[in-house]
């Protein structure tokens, strides 16, 4: 097993189940977990978690990802137009990144090109999930196993977005009804279990 990530060895240990998928309504999620309180879904392995975690959120409709979203698919702005553009230029400004590091300023519009294959692509082929996309031989890296829309439950066990913003928002805006998400962390208070 030597050279394998260990959130493969993980999966492998855990037969399956910690990347197991379930469908959730789209709408039933209404809110995201703040950036301070994202969790890393490939090295999250901590299933319950007490805290005020599940406190820090934000309302999904009120994020400039959303906002941008919305402009480009129903309004059909430019990406340059958008309110997340413009925090891509904020942020690359004297030398800075965005996306955590992935892009430099005169990177900013492969990202944007990338969001617009993406929109195309679940609008004409629907939302698949990682796994699909792997058992359809489309991706072929095993580690994207970890990374599908993630959701994390509260103490009142509501979904909190914590991973996957951007296919998330765009299956909301085109109206899909469910999509197969990866529960990720569970509040140690939520009732049922």
């Amino acid at each position: 097993m030597i050279g394998y990530p260990k959130h493969f060895l993980f999966f492998l240990l855990s037969k399956g189940e910690t990347f197991k998928l379930q469908h959730i309504c789209v709408n039933d999620v209404t809110v995201g977990q703040n950036p301070k309180s994202l969790f890393y879904p490939p090295k999250t392995y901590v299933f319950k978690k007490d805290g005020d975690w599940d406190k820090d959120t934000i309302e999904i409709e009120q994020h400039p990802l959303y906002i941008s979203y919305k402009q480009r698919i129903i309004e059909h702005k430019k990406w340059e137009e958008t309110p997340y553009y413009e925090k891509a230029l904020a942020l690359t400004e004297n030398g800075g990144t965005f996306r955590g590091g992935d892009f430099k300023r005169n990177e900013i519009h492969v990202f944007f090109q990338n969001c617009d294959k993406l929109i195309s692509e679940i609008k004409n082929f629907g939302y698949k999930s990682n796994q699909q996309l792997f058992s359809e031989k489309k991706i072929n890296k095993i580690t994207l196993l970890s990374q599908e829309v993630t959701m994390n439950l509260s103490r009142d066990n509501k979904y909190i977005l914590n991973d996957g913003w951007n296919r998330f928002i765009i299956a909301k805006i085109l109206g899909l009804k469910t999509i197969p998400v990866r529960v990720l962390i569970k509040h140690k208070k939520n009732l049922r279990g």
